[in-house]
């Protein structure tokens, strides 16, 4: 995207992109989190999901508040408490 964004004639208010990581990158976190926010909404409208605003900005808020993007899965948000049970919630099953 920065790459794209040093183009002369390209007109930088209308550059798009949905990879949150890249706009992190060159927009900052707060772009990024703007950007999941309206990512979530588009990805649940589409399924016909209705879903309150405040919690998809609650969760696009926990992803972004240690100042970069964090998955919420066991490597991310959830590995990181201190909580075995909390972790448990998170982990696969072995196959057999």
């Amino acid at each position: 995207m920065a790459k794209v964004l040093e183009v002369k004639g390209i007109d930088k208010k209308n550059v798009r992109t949905n990879n949150v990581f890249e706009i992190a990158g060159t927009l900052g976190i707060e772009a990024s989190r703007n950007a999941l926010i309206n990512e979530l909404n588009h990805t649940l409208g589409d399924h016909g999901l209705e879903v309150d605003n405040r919690y998809i900005m609650l969760v696009s808020d926990l992803m972004c508040s240690k100042g970069y993007m964090q998955q919420i899965g066991r490597h991310g948000i959830a590995g990181s408490k201190d909580s075995v049970l909390a972790r448990a919630a998170f982990e696969i099953t072995v196959p057999t």
